[in-house]
């Protein structure tokens, strides 16, 4: 009888469902969001952050395989992932954890915006962004 991580090491799973980049601001400036769009900048309108910007991996899918590609399972992910700087990265922590992407590339990436207040709650901004247009890898 084979032993566990023999075994685990010969499944292959495959996993369908979404890939996106999260960005998390936390403590954001309560005014900083529903101001009017201006073609010209102004000191008001920039914000400190008392924290940086978090990057993660976001989506269902990604999530479901990147924890079983660590675990040491063989993970193809069929999901909307495009040939954008946001798909790039979600390919390359997917790689990272031995996740194979499949499937024809999408359009763009889903991006996300959370932000999260000062007690760590969510403020119930979840901003999901698709069909950005981000430069392309040739240029």
């Amino acid at each position: 009888m084979a032993d566990a991580t023999s075994v685990a090491e010969q499944r292959v799973i495959a996993v369908a469902g979404a890939a996106a980049i999260d960005m998390t601001l936390r403590r954001p400036p309560l005014d900083w969001i529903g101001s009017p769009s201006k073609d010209h900048y102004t000191p008001e309108m920039f914000h400190k952050l008392e924290d940086p910007p978090e990057l993660g991996l976001g989506g269902n899918g990604a999530a479901a395989a990147y924890v079983l590609g660590v675990l040491g399972v063989r993970v193809l992910l069929s999901g909307p992932i495009g040939e954008d700087a946001a798909g790039w990265l979600v390919r390359d922590w997917l790689k990272k954890a031995n996740v194979e992407c499949v499937g024809a590339p999408a359009s763009s990436t889903m991006f996300s915006l959370l932000l999260v207040d000062i007690v760590g709650w969510d403020r119930g901004c979840d901003l999901a962004v698709v069909g950005c247009s981000l430069p392309s890898r040739g240029g």
